[in-house]
């Protein structure tokens, strides 16, 4: 009897040497449980159209293995489910869909939350599918599949550190596509959401009725396919051409005069193989450029990145900016885009002070895509500050004041999201103490706010909560405690706890024991109002494990558990509930908040914690949740002034924004004739 390994590299390997139905069938059997889920959610559960898409999935499979990168399968099994789900629908079923799912909720409105839960997965997807597919195979992996770390690190060919990160970041670029279409998410909440829909387990006998059908489709024995005939063919000019592509970057050929623009081949054979391999001949930036046009105009092939490589190590470090003007007048913006990134990793490799301030102040590449020329801008940062964090954070600085720096970035500005990655490296490094030196040194208090909620989970960027052991998590939570600004580092703590809580609930239990009344007191601050409670933890076969949350929604237990340590740390009933005010503001849901403040309007002075809240939804531009903040400020003309201004900001913007809010039933009704004045008002 085959007994069949876990690991889907030697599954793949095995059943395209092999053509073992066993190793398939496991294969189908590890990776169902994604297809399943995404068709399902792509065909809004139904589970007949999503075997179907299924099978397709699997069959296509069957034909295309050979050619597949293992690393990359989960992400190509994602991309094929969810073009093959969009062929099962069409135009018209969807617009009558859509008009459904509008009638539903018009008649049994949802709540905040799953409202945003129904938003989020229509978009999710096609979000997804937007992102390059290095980032959606390592968010397929982690949030779809549920692997862990080690294993999303194993697959990828990375250290679990350099996993970590890659999946952080690749989240933060989901959650900024997300915002442009008008879903605003934190990236522990998106992350946690994803989990929750990434997985929905096929019965067996679908796995086993897949698995045949698809190994139907295998060509007869003895009948080779086409690509199977010129499989060692193209290996030859594959091995012949990759190695001249490689002496290419090496060498510096004796120049001779350019191929002039008219030469561009135009035969399929001149166009392709042949043409790639044409030497380089000419150093000027000009005839560069003229190099650089016609590779890219050759046919799509991972030759043309070599050669394109080739072609820019011949530009000096010196003529970059020289380069960069003349590529944004000759070059379209696919060229100009190919070019900058390897650009300037390779200025950064030789001097990243000039480099970073060059990109911080010239911006090459906004012009052509605002968003990839912001991302570029991010990655040389990190880089630099893995290579030498004492440098990075040393010009950041000194550079601090630039006008660059100020510009809105990543949910803040540039310098923050900087400030952001120099804390958590600090903290990832051990350097605890080092990291909120920095953070007090910083000259602007939404940088310092950010950094700190950044380091409790709240930030993409800030993951070193989840990457280091109780010792450092206990010394943490003791810097936030003695921080000099109270309410920011009180957010951070609650915040900090709410993470560990939900995802590391052991490593929680071991700091607890360690804390003093006042510590024990600030930890039951996080279970205060709703939140996320780990329930249990199931292994998959593939390595991974899936996470099973409850959620708590019953504010009375937590709030009597916050009162009890409270006390027991010495504090009067009046502090504790301030505390405890702070606490749910801090947690970003009005919903929940504000039914408790309005409660406590005699006990509690909330206007100064409310207008943190505030500030930190305006720099989210997140003008609703301002607005639902300003309703419970005990100035009324503070108030007033705060909503109108929220709400010309939301009448400005295409969408049901302003509709949903005037709806939402925790809006004051006083203030809501306000703004419906406003709304009429509007020309």
């Amino acid at each position: 009897m085959e007994t069949m390994a876990d690991n889907p590299f030697e599954l793949l390997q095995r059943f395209n040497r092999d053509r073992s139905e066993a190793a398939f069938r496991e294969l189908v059997r590890q990776h169902s449980p994604l297809v399943f889920a995404t068709a399902l959610r792509r065909l809004n559960g139904d589970r007949s159209a999503a075997q179907d898409v299924m099978q397709e999935v699997f069959t296509l499979l069957v034909r295309k293995s050979s050619g597949l990168d293992p690393a990359q399968l989960s992400a190509w099994l994602y991309r094929q489910t969810c073009r093959r789900a969009a062929n099962h629908v069409r135009s018209e079923s969807r617009r009558r869909q859509r008009e459904l799912v509008s009638m539903e909720a018009m008649n049994h409105p949802p709540t905040p939350d799953e409202s945003d839960r129904e938003l989020l997965a229509r978009e999710l997807d096609s979000a997804m599918l937007s992102l390059p597919s290095s980032d959606r195979s390592a968010l397929v992996m982690r949030y779809f599949e549920d692997r862990d770390f080690r294993s999303v690190a194993g697959t990828l060919g990375l250290s679990e550190v350099a996993a970590r990160k890659r999946v952080s970041r690749a989240l933060e670029k989901l959650a900024a596509v997300l915002k442009r279409r008008g879903i605003t998410t934190g990236s522990a909440l998106l992350g946690s959401t994803m989990s929750s829909m990434g997985r929905s387990i096929p019965p067996d006998s679908m796995v086993a009725k897949v698995s045949l059908q698809a190994m139907k489709s295998l060509p007869a024995a003895g009948s080779p396919s086409l690509s199977g005939l010129m499989k060692p063919a193209l290996a030859g000019v594959a091995l012949v051409s990759l190695i001249s592509a490689g002496l290419l970057a090496k060498s510096r050929p004796t120049p001779v005069p350019p191929v002039p623009m008219a030469s561009t081949p135009t035969s399929a054979r001149e166009s392709g193989l042949a043409y790639l391999l044409r030497p380089v001949t000419d150093t000027s930036i000009e005839n560069l450029i003229a190099e650089i046009k016609r590779n890219q105009a050759g046919p799509g092939h991972s030759l043309v990145t070599l050669r394109l490589r080739a072609i820019l190590d011949r530009v000096a470090i010196a003529d970059i900016p020289a380069f960069v003007v003349l590529a944004g007048e000759k070059l379209t913006v696919a060229e100009q885009t190919a070019c900058y990134a390897p650009l300037f990793e390779r200025w950064l490799d030789q001097d990243p002070a000039a480099a970073l301030s060059y990109v911080l102040l010239n911006k090459p590449g906004e012009k052509v895509d605002a968003e990839t020329s912001t991302y570029m801008l991010g990655n040389l940062f990190r880089a630099w500050v893995e290579k030498d964090l004492k440098q990075a954070d040393a010009w950041l600085r000194e550079h601090w004041g630039d006008e660059g720096f100020k510009e809105h970035r990543w949910n803040g500005s540039v310098g923050e999201g900087f400030a952001m990655e120099v804390a958590n490296d600090y903290v990832l490094r051990g350097n605890v103490s080092d990291a909120f030196e920095f953070i007090r040194a910083l000259p602007n208090a939404d940088a310092r706010r950010r950094c700190l909620r950044g380091l409790a989970g709240e930030d993409p960027y800030g993951n070193a909560w989840h990457n280091i052991d109780p010792d450092r998590l206990l010394e943490v939570l003791r810097a936030l405690s003695g921080f000099p600004e109270t309410e920011p580092a009180g957010e951070a703590r609650v915040l900090l706890w709410q993470s560990l809580n939900r995802s590391r609930p052991e490593d929680a239990a071991k700091v607890l024991a360690a804390l003093s009344p006042q510590e024990h007191f600030e930890a039951a601050l996080a279970k205060t109002g709703h939140y996320s409670k780990l329930a249990s933890r199931t292994k998959t076969a593939g390595g991974g494990t899936i996470s099973h949350f409850d959620q708590i929604t019953d504010t009375t237990a937590g709030e009597a558990d916050a009162m009890a340590a409270g006390l027991a740390a010495g504090l009067s009933r009046q502090e504790i509930l301030k505390a405890i005010g702070a606490a749910l503001v801090s947690k970003g849901n009005p919903a929940v908040a504000v039914p408790w403040l309005a409660g406590h309007r005699e006990e509690v002075e909330v206007d100064a914690v409310l207008l943190g809240a505030i500030r930190d939804a305006a720099r989210r531009e997140d003008h609703s949740n301002l607005i639902l903040w300003a309703a419970c400020l005990r100035d009324p003309d503070l108030r007033m002034s705060i909503a109108r201004a929220g709400f010309r900001q939301i009448l400005a913007q295409p969408g049901d924004t302003a509709k949903n809010l005037l709806a939402d039933p925790s809006l004051d009704a006083g203030l809501r004739e306000e703004l419906v004045e406003i709304r009429d008002a509007k020309p």
